[in-house]
C-alpha cells in the first residue's frame, strides 16, 4: 500500500508545528486529536470539547507481534523514531492494552496465535470510540499473498508494510506517524 501524503493546508496549526511550541496543547475529549492552544474550544474534526493535554510526552506505540526476534527488532526501530513502545504478543493482549496505554500508533503482525491482526484491525476500526476508529494502525508482516493483502485493505490499515523490506524503508514509512 503506497503512503499518501496529506498536502492540504489547514487554518489550525498541528500540535507539533514550530508555531505551536510553547503554547498550551489541547486534546479533543472525543476523538483524542491534539491542537495548539490558540484553537477554538470545539474540535474541528468531530465537534468534541477541547481540554488541556496533560500527556504531551513521547508518542506511544503498541507493537503487536508473536515473534520475540521481531519484537526486539521493531521495538528498537520504533524507539529510534522516538516512540515509547509497549509490546503485545497477540491480538487479544493488544485489545486489552488499548485503553490502558492509549497508543498513538499500533504496529501489528497479520498472523499470530489466537486472533490474527486482520481480525483485531477489523474490531478496532468498527469500535464505537472515534479515537480507536481513527487511530493509525500499520500492518507489518511477512505475508504478501494478494488475497491476504486485499482482505487487510478492506479494513483501512494506515499502511501495509512487509517485514522483508530494508529496515531503513520500514523506518521511513513509520516516520510519518512519529
Amino acid at each position: 500500500m503506497d503512503s499518501v501524503e496529506d498536502s492540504s493546508a489547514s487554518a489550525e496549526q498541528p500540535a507539533d508545528s514550530p508555531q505551536s511550541k510553547g503554547s498550551e496543547l489541547l486534546r479533543c475529549s472525543k476523538c483524542d486529536k491534539t491542537f495548539d492552544g490558540d484553537s477554538e474550544a470545539i474540535c474541528s474534526e468531530c465537534g468534541g470539547e477541547l481540554v488541556p493535554d496533560t500527556d504531551s510526552g513521547p508518542k506511544k506505540a503498541l507493537l503487536v507481534d508473536d515473534s520475540p526476534l521481531d519484537q526486539v527488532k521493531f521495538e528498537e526501530l520504533l524507539q529510534g523514531l522516538g516512540f515509547d513502545v509497549t509490546i503485545a504478543s497477540n491480538g487479544q493482549e493488544a485489545l486489552s492494552l488499548l485503553d490502558e496505554i492509549q497508543p498513538d500508533l499500533i504496529v501489528m503482525d497479520v498472523v499470530m496465535p489466537g486472533r490474527g491482526g486482520i481480525s483485531i484491525l477489523q474490531e478496532i476500526r468498527s469500535s464505537d470510540q472515534e479515537k480507536h476508529r481513527s487511530m493509525p494502525i500499520v500492518m507489518l508482516t511477512g505475508k504478501d499473498e494478494p488475497r491476504m493483502v486485499k482482505v487487510a485493505l478492506r479494513y483501512n490499515p494506515s499502511d501495509y508494510i512487509l517485514k522483508t523490506h530494508p529496515p531503513e524503508e520500514i523506518a521511513e514509512r513509520l516516520r510519518r506517524f512519529a
